[in-house]
């Protein structure tokens, strides 16, 4: 076929589709609900750069130079902060309330195509903490090495001591006391702020050493949530008490130490995941709480656009850094939270706003009805996230 026989057939075509023919003017057909494109989708709300503060145009210039939505960067941002205040800082609504205290404790999901660049904005939020991390593997290492030497020294005082009990013991006198620096200190843990890929028994020892927390970072969050009970039952349960953040204990027959204390059960979880896999992982199972837990993000695409100037990680950097040396209360190896509570002026607003909230949960139903329940705990969490950010 010649290029005008082509050009005339796609004319040809073009006159029998016209708007026209769509409005039923000719044909008597409706014209098509293109809405069934969307997957029921409804308009997304915009995110509000005014939480952001003077941190919004670092945000915008980071997504600009990944090529995704500014959604993206932004709550990867938010998990990121979270993170990194762990169990420094717990919010509480009222004086009146002391037993309702939220941890600073986030679950965020960009939801997106795979063509919507959302690993790049994730990696942009995230960059900072990999050398952060690196820095603190270092110094982990000289720790280390005055362990080593702490650990021979005892087991020579043992030796010796044990040495004395044998004599003891043959010349029937009294048993000596083991000398303090006969028994073997413990290994110091290198602290985490990345943890990638662990199964629940790996990430308590992880916890147990690090009782600030630390943040589940995967490219793919539907690999890990098929993964709950892929090494051992009960992992799903570990996770959700993971979002609480409270002291934790895992006994298990193999820690002849005895059980595992966790201080801090609190960890943030960023990732991305593609609409197909996020029903297939999440929408198919029982509605235990997981799902209502997330911060789900899940912007319109974009039309992409060259960057025109390069982002200013460092001052991410700063912000990050700050907000790991926010100062902590230690108590018998683990934090004493400071508690912040809501200005009496946002407490009131707060307090307005439940009761509309628990209006739509009553009008709510199925998974929805879970999400908008657990609001409460969510929103006075991003307050505490946002205000320590600023």
């Amino acid at each position: 076929m010649n290029a005008a026989s082509l050009q005339a057939r796609f004319d040809a075509a073009e006159t029998f589709v016209d708007a026209d023919h769509y409005q039923g003017r000719q044909t008597g057909w409706a014209a098509p609900d293109m809405s069934v494109l969307a997957g029921g989708r409804t308009t997304p709300p915009v995110m509000p750069p005014d939480i952001f503060g003077p941190l919004w145009p670092l945000v915008r210039d980071l997504a600009a130079g990944a090529g995704a939505p500014v959604d993206y960067v932004a709550v990867g941002i938010l998990g990121t902060v979270a993170s990194l205040v762990g169990a420094k800082r717990r919010v509480q609504p009222y004086a009146t309330t002391p037993t309702w205290q939220e941890p600073c404790v986030l679950w965020v999901a960009p939801v997106g195509d795979p063509s919507s660049n959302k690993s790049p904005a994730i990696d942009a939020a995230t960059g900072p903490l990999r050398g952060m991390e690196t820095e603190l593997a270092e110094q982990h290492k000289l720790r280390l090495i005055g362990w080593q030497t702490l650990a021979e020294r005892a087991k020579a005082e043992r030796a010796e001591w044990q040495a004395q009990v044998k004599t003891a013991t043959k010349d029937g006198v009294a048993t000596p006391p083991m000398p303090e620096a006969a028994a073997e200190p413990d290994e110091p843990q290198r602290p985490r702020l990345i943890v990638q890929d662990a199964t629940p028994e790996a990430l308590g020892e992880i916890l147990a050493g690090n009782p600030n927390g630390t943040l589940h970072l995967r490219d793919e969050l539907a690999a890990w949530l098929m993964s709950f009970e892929r090494y051992s039952p009960g992992g799903r349960e570990f996770w959700l008490e993971a979002y609480g953040g409270r002291p934790h204990v895992i006994d298990r027959k193999s820690n002849k130490a005895g059980p595992l204390f966790i201080p801090f059960n609190g960890v943030t979880v960023l990732g991305g995941i593609q609409p197909e896999k996020l029903r297939e992982c999440l929408l198919k199972t029982a509605d235990d709480g997981l799902v209502p837990r997330f911060l789900w993000v899940w912007p319109d695409p974009i039309i992409y656009q060259r960057p025109r100037q390069i982002a200013d990680v460092s001052a991410l950097e700063r912000v990050y850094r700050r907000l790991l040396q926010l100062d902590a209360q230690r108590v018998d190896g683990r934090i004493e939270p400071r508690v912040l509570l809501l200005h009496d002026d946002a407490a009131d607003i707060f307090e307005a706003w439940v009761r509309d909230n628990d209006e739509a949960v009553r009008e709510a139903s199925s998974l929805y009805k879970g999400f908008v329940g657990k609001l409460r705990g969510m929103v006075l969490r991003l307050c505490l996230v946002v205000e320590l950010m600023t």
